[in-house]
C-alpha cells in the first residue's frame, strides 16, 4: 500500500471523531432552539454515522448454519479481518474469545487479514495464537501488496507467511488438510493471480472436499464432483448494506452476496459466503455487522 493511501485511511478514521464535537454543537444549539426541525434531522444523521462508525463494527455476530457436505463437520469460520489501519489486536482478542467458546473440529480463515499495517506484524496477529483449535487459512487479494513501497514481492510474501506461522495459523494454499470427517483444500487469491485448482481437482481421497477460497468467483471455474462445497468471503455483504445500492459495489463477477448460494452453472459445488468482520476504504458498517459463522457440516 503506497503512503498516501495510508495517509488517507489514517487521516479518515482520525477525523471520524470530530463527529462528537458536533454532536455537542448540536445539541447546545438545540437547547437554545435554534432552528429545532432542521438540527433535528442533523441529529439523526450524526446518530446515524456514530452507530455504523463506533457501534456496529465493533459487534461480532455469531450465525450458525446447517449445510450439505457429506459428511460430519463443525467449522468455525470468519475472514476479512483486515488489521492495520482500522482494527487492530484488541478486536482480535475478542474474536479468539468468541471463537474458543465454540464447540469445532477446526477455524477457518478465507483471507484479507490485513488492511495497511505497520510493522512489525507479529502485534496484530499474535492474539490468533491462543485459539484452542486448529486453524487453517488462505490469503486475499489485501494480503499482497499492503506493506508499502520498498519490498519485493518475495520479501513481502515471506514477512506475511511468517507472522501467520508464529501466529499459529497454518497457509494451506494447494494443500488438502482434515477437519472432522471431511477434507478441505485451500485456493490462493484469484485477484493475486495466484489461483490453482489443480489439488483439488485432483483429489481422490474418501473424505468429502470443501474448498476454502477468498474470493467467491473461483467457483466460476469449478466442477464437482470432487469439491462438495466452496467457502469464500471477499464480498463483505456490502459492508454498508443499503438495500438495493450495495449490490453496485459488491467486488464480484458472480452472483455472490452473503449466506449460501446454489450452484452457479450445471455441475457446479454451491457457495457459502461469509460477510467477514474487518472494513475497507471506510471504516463503516451498516446493516450488516461482523460475523462469525459457525457451519454444522452433516
Amino acid at each position: 500500500m503506497t503512503d498516501w493511501k495510508l495517509a488517507t485511511c489514517e487521516t479518515l478514521f482520525a477525523a471520524s471523531h470530530l463527529v462528537w464535537l458536533y454532536l455537542l454543537w448540536a445539541l447546545w444549539s438545540y437547547r437554545r432552539k435554534r432552528a429545532r426541525a432542521a438540527l433535528a434531522l442533523r441529529l439523526l444523521l450524526a446518530l446515524l454515522f456514530v452507530w455504523m462508525r463506533f457501534v456496529e463494527p465493533n459487534w461480532i455476530a455469531r450465525e450458525e448454519t446447517v449445510l450439505a457436505a457429506g459428511a460430519r463437520a463443525r467449522v468455525v469460520l470468519i475472514s476479512d479481518l483486515h488489521l492495520g489501519a482500522f482494527k487492530g489486536a484488541g478486536f482480535v482478542e475478542r474474536l479468539v474469545a468468541r471463537i474458543n467458546a465454540e464447540t469445532a473440529d477446526c477455524v477457518l480463515i478465507a483471507g484479507d487479514f490485513l488492511y495497511a499495517p505497520r510493522f512489525p506484524l507479529d502485534p496484530l496477529l499474535a492474539p490468533l495464537k491462543r485459539i484452542n483449535k486448529p486453524v487453517y487459512a488462505v490469503l486475499g487479494n489485501h494480503d499482497r501488496h499492503e506493506l508499502g513501497p520498498g519490498l519485493g514481492e518475495a520479501q513481502e510474501i515471506a514477512l506475511v507467511d511468517q507472522a501467520l506461522e508464529r501466529a499459529g495459523v497454518s497457509l494451506i494454499e494447494n494443500r488438502i488438510v482434515e477437519c472432522g470427517a471431511v477434507a478441505i483444500a485451500g485456493v490462493g487469491d484469484r485477484w493475486s493471480g495466484r489461483e490453482d485448482l489443480r489439488a483439488a481437482r485432483a483429489y481422490q481421497g474418501s473424505r468429502p472436499l470443501l474448498l476454502l477460497t477468498h474470493n467467491p468467483d473461483t467457483a466460476l471455474d469449478m466442477r464437482a464432483p470432487p469439491v462438495k462445497l466452496v467457502l469464500a468471503a471477499h464480498t463483505h455483504g456490502g459492508q454498508i448494506r443499503i438495500p438495493w445500492l450495495y449490490k453496485m459495489v459488491l467486488p464480484v463477477q458472480g452472483p455472490f452476496d452473503k449466506g449460501l448460494h446454489a450452484p452457479v452453472t450445471a455441475g457446479a459445488p454451491p457457495v457459502f459466503v461469509t460477510s467477514g468482520v474487518g472494513e475497507t476504504a471506510l471504516p463503516l458498517r451498516l446493516f450488516n455487522p461482523p460475523v462469525m459463522d459457525v457451519l454444522t457440516l452433516h
